[in-house]
């Protein structure tokens, strides 16, 4: 009987500290993350197109493709 008294008092404490924890992150400012393009003008083609670079942060890896939309 006494171990399971100590069980609970240990399981109580537990809940107690597990809640003020999760209300003092609940209180923290949000991080504001800005978008960022990974799409980059890098030149013009003829005076029609863009040349435009694109990436993918993950990778080291470019790849470059024309837009004609704008011209």
């Amino acid at each position: 009987m006494n171990k399971l008294v100590v069980f609970g008092g240990v399981l109580i404490v537990l809940a107690v500290i597990m809640s003020g924890v999760t209300n003092w992150l609940k209180l923290q400012p949000e991080e504001v993350l800005e978008p960022k393009s990974n799409f980059e003008v890098v030149a013009t083609y003829q005076n029609r197109c863009d040349i435009v670079r694109w990436h993918n942060n993950m990778l080291a890896e470019y790849k470059y493709f024309l837009d004609c939309s704008n011209k």
